[in-house]
């Protein structure tokens, strides 16, 4: 905010950006600004898109350049998204002609599910094999806009050829507008290989979720349980939508974490990404009200996938349990 309203004052007051969206210009000066910043590794290496963005905003480059691109980042999304061609508009607003140099530079490409499974690495390695970085192409390297004016760049994008999506991988990089008028901009890109949709959210290969009897045991078809026992769950994210009374549910039941000396209801909604397990004890009530009933039970353990249709049955990751009796 500090940054924007620097640019604002230097350029005579917000009205002065004419029928432009004000906070959309500041915003492109800001992301346009930003230079590369290290990874904290211990290494000279250059951070990740996804971990540094468009990198360190340089205030005086805000207020100062007279060169902006439109747009200043450009998401190539995953694999099942990929859009291979975007245009740059670069805009010159002196009085002078000037002469822009385009290069680019790629930024290490992270695998963030380094075993391909549904773990997300804490510290993912960072790769610049060849191989794993994106092929770019543009349709100039050099340009000369006019005082005043503004000239388009094509760029094509291709996806690193040597990654295996099961990995998530995340790439990106940055084309660097250079002009003779000393102005050092560029444009950031990201994108992802693989889908996120299809990506686990249960690590089911490994039996997660798991549920567990009171000896912390998978328990068989049939297990008998003392009221007022119920089953743990060990699970990395868990969400439903679904209706008491309907369909044979009973309704969610609420958790305790005697270790952490926490407590909550299910369903849990909007739960972070952990590099941790999750191990819950059920209590014998339900979040709803009213204690579980002696009965026979399963439990349905349902996780939405990324960007999945929370009404769409087939876009929710799932694993029941056997039959237990309360």
């Amino acid at each position: 905010a500090g940054v924007a309203a620097l640019f604002y004052q230097s350029v005579g007051g917000r009205g002065k950006l004419s029928a432009a969206n004000p906070a959309a210009v500041a915003h492109r000066r800001i992301v346009q600004s930003g230079a590369v910043v290290r990874h904290a590794n211990w290494t000279d290496a250059e951070g990740t898109t996804g971990q540094q963005g468009a990198g360190l905003v340089d205030a005086l480059k805000v207020v100062s350049a007279r060169t902006s691109i439109v747009p200043p980042i450009i998401n190539l999304n995953d694999t099942a998204n990929f859009v291979a061609s975007h245009t740059i508009t670069i805009e010159n607003t002196d009085d002078i002609e000037f002469i822009y140099n385009l290069t680019h530079l790629h930024a290490p490409t992270v695998l963030s599910r380094g075993q391909g499974d549904a773990y997300i690495d804490g510290a993912p390695n960072l790769r610049t094999d060849n191989d794993l970085l994106a092929t770019v192409k543009l349709s100039e390297s050099i340009v000369t806009i006019p005082a005043k004016g503004s000239a388009t760049v094509q760029i094509t994008f291709t996806e690193p050829a040597g990654l295996d999506e099961k990995y998530l991988a995340q790439y990106g990089g940055d084309i660097h507008v250079i002009g003779d008028n000393g102005d050092t901009v560029k444009v950031t890109y990201n994108g992802i290989c693989g889908f996120l949709k299809a990506a686990q959210s249960w690590e089911l290969q490994h039996g997660v979720p798991a549920f567990y009897d009171t000896n912390d045991k998978t328990f068989r078809e049939g297990t008998v349980l003392g009221f007022p026992t119920l089953p743990k769950l060990h699970f990395n994210v868990l969400c439903t939508p679904l209706t008491p009374d309907a369909n044979n549910w009973a309704g969610s039941t609420k958790w305790i974490n005697p270790t952490m000396g926490t407590a909550g209801p299910f369903p849990s909604y909007l739960q972070p990404r952990s590099t941790e397990i999750f191990l819950f004890t059920l209590e014998d009530t339900y979040s709803t009200g009213g204690s579980v009933e002696p009965d026979e039970y399963r439990i349905l353990a349902r996780a939405l996938s990324n960007y999945g249709d929370y009404n769409n049955i087939e876009d929710w990751q799932i694993r029941v349990s056997n039959m237990f009796v309360v």
